[in-house]
């Protein structure tokens, strides 16, 4: 195995294989896998602090966190995710690629308006804060 790489020779040591062929290689499975993991955290964390909806036959069912627990067995199960797994993401340091950005809207223009401030926050995300703009009556 040749110590450096050359182009004449037409060959690459361990060091460049390592570099340019393994790096990626394993950046993009372990990226993957936690960009997944982290929307799993994201989804237990909501269901076991928020809740959810679901729709059967045109009926809305607003499931609260109380209802899983009652009702999934496995509602404990989920709260280890969402617990640990988060616990775990802040360990490491994940970054997520998803971010926080402001509900869009636009302002009658030449018209008054009342300015209304709103903060909202999902489990295991920064507060997200903004305006509701809407017309004087």
């Amino acid at each position: 195995m040749p110590e450096k790489s050359s182009f004449l020779k037409r060959s690459i040591s361990k060091e460049v294989a390592i570099i340019q062929l393994f790096r990626p290689q394993i950046q993009n499975r372990v990226t993957q896998a936690m960009d997944i993991f982290e929307r799993l955290v994201s989804e237990a964390e909501t269901l076991t602090k928020l809740g959810t909806v679901v729709v059967a036959g045109g009926t809305k069912f607003h499931l609260t966190p109380e209802d899983l627990k009652a009702s999934l067995d496995e509602y404990e199960e989920v709260k280890l995710i969402a617990e640990k797994g988060r616990e775990f993401l802040e360990i490491v340091g994940f970054e997520s690629l998803r971010k926080n950005i402001p509900a869009v809207g636009a302002a009658p223009v030449g018209k008054s308006v009342d300015v209304q401030p709103i903060s909202t926050q999902l489990p295991g995300s920064e507060p997200l804060e903004g305006v509701i703009v809407s017309p004087k009556k």
